[in-house]
């Protein structure tokens, strides 16, 4: 008889979370039937109403997908879960990064890392069948972890050296890469499994898109949200201390090319998707890997287009003119600063010229350059944002768009976060009641963004984390050196939005100034009005108008903007031409 299990997602999101289509497809493949609830800015769940769809579909198995938000709603949806006789089960960042507390919240087993190897020997054992591990071995009639605890890996984490078994038992004591309370009660936490390699990726079933209620997800323009970001590789090589690199570690595996381009296929032919977005975390790695890629999607029929991110120093003007000959029409770039000082001191291991080098590589080849850029580092002076003013103006006609996102969060599991919470008071801040809104941009997380964020931090950059000094305390000069960056930014982001409209760039600035002066007197008024208004007479679910705009001006809309910003981009780079001559 087959075991039936409900996915939950309890973060509001705008998309199909890929990362609950890829366990719901290895559940698939064990015969297990798959239901999914998903918090949507069209629909919002509450906890009861998550439960109400475990009795619905009649789950056996509840897996949760959670993240560092919202915290305490998770917990309590945890606990009715536990009344309702369920087995809870919890993938995904914060889980890998505290997985005694969320066993102590009651859950039942807490799986770390990537999920889909597990999940699969976890099937194994709910359904009776022996754990089949090719990484171990018997030695001396004791079966030890192949893989030695990397105690480097722990460091940070909620986890004691001293609670790592060291042999390999039975059912859920077979199974690398969980944490679990065992039949006398201890939490148990069995070694870190070893990242999934390319070999075992080629083994792995394609993402099931089929559980999920695709209509949630559908916009004005018809496309499916979610189902246009794709990976063709895993992990980062590098250790940027605000980045919780650990949950993928930093050796990069790759999807094998035949498979990858068939999933992509396959989501042109059933789901009508054109336009893709590559959610590796550095797609130009590898130069062989980038090369056999745009030979391969040239393949597609009907032709695609898409998008990627990567690091600086992993681009240069041949590959970059090779992915825009093979679709690709934005490269994003994880900048973060101007400031040389703060990139080392982020362990960025690249340079402000690497950035520079970047953007300008990306215009010259006729790609959109996203640029991403960060600030709030405790260190960080009004120098330091002075100097990403600065990239800002010298990059400007080089950058199609900036992040309007990127105050500095202290996630667990990050190095930012082991070095400053205790000097700074946040530690676990994400138990604290006041902050369970917090997350990479406040309004984006909410139903109700008017009531969350102003005027000008919607529309040109939020900053809101450091004005509120939701973390860290600020110099009141350095306030107002962000406060001009958040402008600069936003300045020329409406330039990109609305070009041929000069009253409409001036009359946002006009607003968004009004909109910073009536915040800095009085924090919560225009939040409170606004999000009031909003609450009365917007539909459940529609988001702030800037950030739709946004989407569309990036492409990630079915009628994608690729076309009308290869224009754009053409008349720049021609301009450009003279400028960069021979580089």
């Amino acid at each position: 008889m087959k075991k039936n299990v409900l996915l939950i997602y309890p973060t509001i999101i705008g998309e199909i979370p890929n990362s609950l289509a890829m366990i719901a497809g290895v559940l698939k493949e064990k015969g297990f039937n798959v239901s999914t609830a998903i918090n949507t800015f069209k629909k919002a769940i509450t906890p009861h109403e998550f439960v109400a769809k475990a009795r619905e579909c009649e789950a056996e198995i509840v897996g949760i997908a959670m993240l560092t938000f919202q915290v305490l709603e998770v917990y309590e949806l945890i606990r009715l879960l536990k009344k309702e006789g369920l087995i809870v089960v919890l993938g995904g960042p914060h889980p890998t990064d505290a997985p005694k507390e969320v066993i102590e919240a009651g859950a039942d087993i807490v799986v770390r890392n990537e999920g889909e190897v597990t999940m699969g020997e976890l099937c194994d054992y709910w359904s009776g069948n022996p754990i089949q591990s090719v990484r171990m071995n018997q030695v001396n009639g004791s079966v030890p972890w192949i893989q030695k605890p990397d105690l480097g890996y722990y460091a940070g984490l909620n986890i004691s050296p001293d609670d790592i078994v060291q042999e390999k038992g039975e059912g859920l004591a077979a199974i690398q890469g969980i944490t679990y309370r065992n039949e006398d009660g201890k939490i148990v936490t069995n070694p870190p499994r070893k990242r999934v390699a390319d070999a075992e990726l080629a083994e792995l079933p394609s993402p099931d898109f089929d559980p999920f209620d695709r209509e949630a997800f559908r916009q004005n323009d018809s496309l499916i949200r979610g189902i246009h970001r794709i990976y063709t590789t895993r992990g980062c090589p590098a250790t940027c201390t605000f980045c919780d690199w650990r949950v993928f570690g930093q050796r990069v595996s790759f999807e094998p090319m035949p498979k990858l381009m068939e999933e992509i296929q396959r989501r042109v032919d059933k789901y009508g998707v054109t336009n893709f977005t590559i959610a590796d975390d550095v797609f130009t790695v590898n130069k062989k890997h980038v090369a056999g890629f745009c030979e391969a999607i040239k393949k597609i029929q009907p032709k695609v287009s898409w998008q990627a991110s990567t690091r600086a120093e992993f681009v240069n003007l041949e590959m970059a003119e090779m992915m825009k000959a093979a679709g690709c029409y934005l490269i994003s770039f994880g900048i973060e600063s101007g400031d040389e000082e703060t990139l080392q001191r982020m362990d960025k291991r690249c340079t402000v010229e690497d950035n520079y080098n970047a953007v300008r590589v990306g215009a010259q080849a006729g790609l959109q350059v996203w640029a991403n850029l960060m600030t709030g580092f405790p260190w960080e002076t009004p120098q330091s944002v002075a100097n990403s003013i600065k990239f800002v103006r010298e990059t400007w006609d080089d950058v199609y768009l900036f992040q309007v996102s990127g105050s500095l969060i202290p996630f667990p599991g990050t190095r930012i976060y082991d070095e400053y919470a205790d000097e700074y008071g946040f530690k676990e801040y994400w138990l604290e009641p006041k902050r369970q809104g917090y997350g990479i941009q406040i309004y984006q997380n909410s139903v109700n963004p008017y009531a969350v964020s102003t005027y000008y931090q919607r529309n040109l950059f939020d900053d809101s984390y450091i004005q509120e000094e939701s973390f860290f305390t600020y110099t009141n000069e350095f306030k107002e050196k962000v406060k001009e960056f958040v402008f600069e930014v936003g300045r020329h982001n409406l330039e990109t939005l609305y070009p041929d409209n000069k009253w409409k760039q001036r009359l946002i600035l006009s607003t968004a100034n009004l909109s910073r002066v009536l915040y800095k007197s009085f924090p919560n008024l225009e939040k409170s009005i606004a999000g009031r208004i909003f609450a009365r007479r917007a539909k459940q679910g529609k988001r702030a108008k800037a950030e739709a705009h946004r989407d569309v001006k990036r492409g990630v809309s079915a009628k994608s903007s690729a076309v009308e910003s290869r224009a754009y981009i053409s008349a720049k780079s021609s301009a450009l031409g003279d400028r960069f001559g021979d580089f």
